[in-house]
């Protein structure tokens, strides 16, 4: 059963992995192709990056108390996907765009902290 749920769970970090890929691609030249615009793009830049730099300071103690990891992990991958099926028809508003961004980014963060202990569960 171990073995099934750690193959299951490599799989599935290889197709977010690749689905990040292909967003770090295709969000950004789309905004381009939108806008006509570099500012836009470094906009883009700027709301993906921001989250990284001010939420693990500010939430890092709060979270790493909490009991919760794999749910938290679990529930962050449910809201992330959830915003990036949100951004397409929301995409012509340049600021829904960058705060949708935003908590996409702001999600992730919970995802890659707390996504290694889906693994360390896996492996007790």
């Amino acid at each position: 059963m171990k073995r099934r749920l750690y193959r299951l769970h490599l799989f599935t970090s290889g197709l977010r992995v690749f689905g990040d890929a292909i967003e770090t691609v295709a969000l950004p030249w789309g905004l381009l192709k939108a806008t006509n615009s570099l500012v836009s793009v470094g906009g883009y830049a700027l709301f993906t990056h921001l989250p990284w730099v001010l939420l693990p300071p500010l939430l890092g103690g709060t979270l790493d108390r909490t009991t919760k990891k794999v749910r938290l992990a679990f529930l962050a991958l449910l809201l992330q996907s959830f915003l990036a099926v949100l951004i397409v028809p929301i995409s012509s508003n340049l600021w829904a765009f960058y705060l949708i961004v935003s908590g996409i980014s702001a999600l992730d963060i919970l995802h890659h902290y707390y996504g290694f202990s889906l693994v360390a569960s896996m492996s007790l």
